[in-house]
């Protein structure tokens, strides 16, 4: 689960009077696993009920894993308490995964959104990409967009017109700006609603892929999307893509739109 997750569970309980509910919920677990735990510092009542939630869960020899975007003694607002603890476990940096593990992702990929392809066209996205998984995402999504849309076979040659496709896409070039406008004009709005307080959904699911295409494309940090998208706090943009990444697999209208966008930056 995420941090934000997280966050808003201790923020709903302390407003409510029922921060035994938190407890109850992260305390008795046998695995806890937390995602992107940088974004808790200094927040301090998180902070403060993740330390005890810690101690109670290594007492109890449960399992702890935390994810984060650089070690623990680069987290500058981090308490130190937790600091410490963080850096008492295991640090293991993530490489790229291997052959195995991307042949094993794309066919879960495909399981939960309902598709198979033949064992050698798996294997030749697998072979192919082999340092990003969004990218590796990104393919799939395109392919399974033709079997939708067009309803033509998956055969070798396109998937290699893909795959070179995504290759060929300069993501360096590519701006914020030139995300928001493509979202801008695909919905037929301005890119000031973008960045404005609106909450009308016409408004806000534009927002929210903006956010998603900001992370996706150019890996730009959650502080900075929020920046970006109007001064909005970074567990907006960690919502919003976190929200989006489940939901485009299994909505494919969403999905359509989305690569639809994607289409509309590349040709820019």
């Amino acid at each position: 689960m995420s941090s934000e997750k997280f966050t808003n569970d201790v923020v709903w309980a302390l407003r409510n009077k029922r921060i035994e509910d938190v407890k109850e919920k992260y305390r008795l677990v046998d695995v806890l696993i937390i995602d992107d735990i940088q974004f808790i510092g200094g927040k301090e009542k998180t902070e403060e009920e993740f330390f005890h939630t810690f101690n109670a869960l290594y007492e109890n020899n449960k399992q702890i894993i935390i994810s984060s975007d650089r070690p623990p003694k680069f987290i500058p607002t981090l308490e130190e308490r937790l600091r410490s603890r963080f850096e008492g476990g295991m640090i293991a940096d993530i490489s790229c995964p291997d052959y195995e593990l991307r042949m094993a992702i794309l066919k879960t990929k495909l399981q939960e959104r309902g598709y198979s392809l033949p064992e050698n066209i798996v294997n030749l996205i697998a072979s192919k990409i082999q340092k990003n998984l969004r990218e590796l995402e990104g393919v799939l999504n395109k392919i399974i967009f033709y079997l939708n849309t067009k309803q033509i076979e998956v055969s070798v040659k396109l998937v290699e017109e893909i795959i070179n496709e995504t290759n060929q896409q300069p993501i360096k070039n590519i701006s914020p700006t030139q995300i928001m406008k493509a979202v801008s004009d695909y919905f037929e709005i301005s890119t000031n609603d973008l960045i404005g307080r609106s909450r009308k959904s016409n408004i806000a699911e534009p927002r929210q892929i903006t956010m998603y295409l900001l992370r996706d494309v150019l890996d730009m940090s959650y502080p900075c999307i929020g920046e970006k998208l109007g001064k909005r706090d970074h567990t907006t943009a960690i919502y919003a893509y976190n929200k989006l990444n489940q939901e485009i697999n299994r909505d494919q209208n969403l999905n359509h739109k989305i690569l639809m966008i994607k289409e509309m930056i590349y040709k820019e």
